[in-house]
């Protein structure tokens, strides 16, 4: 049985095809172990990308280029520490471990092509989506194909408007997709057009909110206390991050009402 850190490298025929085929068309791909604690994220610049047999009439995807740029990730997944790379890269292609663009935001390949298992077993990751690095950092100065890659796949929206208004919950996962609980407290967020915000969360609050291309910020009035969480928007469901020192890392899903 799988533990929930395995990398996915030994896959069906038709998967390590259809991998294979997307891949040709990226220039860079991030490999990120999000279920090891402390693994550095890497963005790797392709250079050759193949099919490989494996055993049990199974195969895998093997990239070879030279990793950019490494960062740190805290445990939502938040990048922090950037540093210049020029190492070698050769290393097969973890299907839960290796994150490509996916609306705005980077997801792992399974994730983004649609495999949900392989001989069985369920494709985990324990971060649901993370940010793709922001070509403006220095660590990619100069470098003009990755600012390329990075303009072809971030669309410039404007979160401050699109958040606007009420929205629901009615979900909470689990680091693995699961529902926590069947059970959900009527919670409600109401982003208000002058920056301010009320929600019934726990006992209430009310503040101050502002967002980037990253991060949703929440300032609590009465605490000054201020809630810097990564987010993702799609088709009108709001997902907000949570990390809880029992639980782990938990994504509430908010419709918009």
């Amino acid at each position: 049985m799988k533990s929930k850190a395995d990398g996915v490298t030994e896959i069906e025929k038709w998967q390590a095809e259809k991998i294979n085929s997307y891949l040709q068309y990226e220039s860079y791909v991030i490999a990120y172990c999000d279920c090891c604690e402390g693994d550095l994220v890497q963005v790797i610049q392709i250079e050759n990308i193949n099919i490989e047999p494996a055993q049990d009439n199974l195969f895998q995807v093997r990239i070879r280029g030279k990793v950019i740029s490494t960062f740190s990730a805290d445990n939502l997944g938040r990048f922090a520490d950037p540093k210049s790379s020029s190492k070698f890269y050769n290393e097969l292609v973890s299907i839960n471990y290796t994150f490509v663009p996916k609306n705005n935001k980077a997801m792992s390949i399974a994730v983004a092509l649609g495999i949900n298992s392989v001989g069985g077993f369920d494709i985990i990751n324990c971060q649901k989506f993370i940010s793709i690095p922001n070509c403006n950092l220095s660590v990619f100065d100069g470098n003009s194909k990755y600012k390329e890659w990075y303009t072809k796949h971030i669309e410039a929206l404007d979160y401050s408007a699109l958040l606007l208004g009420s929205w629901k919950i009615f979900s909470v996962q689990n680091n693995y997709g699961m529902e926590i609980s069947e059970t959900l407290p009527s919670w409600r967020i109401n982003f208000k057009n002058n920056s301010t915000y009320f929600s019934n969360i726990g006992e209430g609050q009310s503040g101050t909110w502002a967002v980037t291309e990253n991060e949703l910020i929440m300032i609590n009035e009465e605490t000054g206390g201020a809630n810097n969480t990564p987010f993702f928007l799609e088709n009108d469901i709001l997902y907000i991050k949570h990390y809880d020192a029992t639980l782990g890392l938990m994504v509430m899903l908010f419709r918009k009402q």
